[in-house]
C-alpha cells in the first residue's frame, strides 16, 4: 500500500522552478504521481501478482493542476 500525503503551500504563487511549474504543484501532485508511476512500472516488470493499493490524500486544490503531456514528457528524463 502506498499513501501519498503531501501538504505544502508556497508563499509566493508566482515563483516557478526551472521546469516552469510551482513548487506546490511539484510537491503535492507531481512527486506522488511520479512515485506511483515508478512503482507501478516496477511491479509490472517484476510480474508482481498480489494487488496494490494507492491512496492519494488531497486538499481539494487538485483542480489547479496544469498537468499536460508536454510537461510530463519534459520531466521524463
Amino acid at each position: 500500500m502506498l499513501v501519498n500525503n503531501a501538504g505544502y503551500k508556497e508563499r509566493h504563487e508566482g515563483d516557478r522552478t526551472k521546469y516552469g511549474t510551482g513548487r506546490t504543484w511539484q510537491i503535492n501532485f507531481l512527486g506522488p504521481f511520479l512515485l506511483t508511476e515508478f512503482l507501478a512500472r516496477r511491479r509490472e516488470r517484476d510480474e508482481v501478482q498480489y494487488p496494490a493499493s494507492v491512496i492519494n490524500v488531497a486538499s481539494g486544490h487538485e483542480s489547479e493542476s496544469n498537468l499536460n503531456k508536454v510537461l510530463l514528457d519534459s520531466l521524463e528524463g
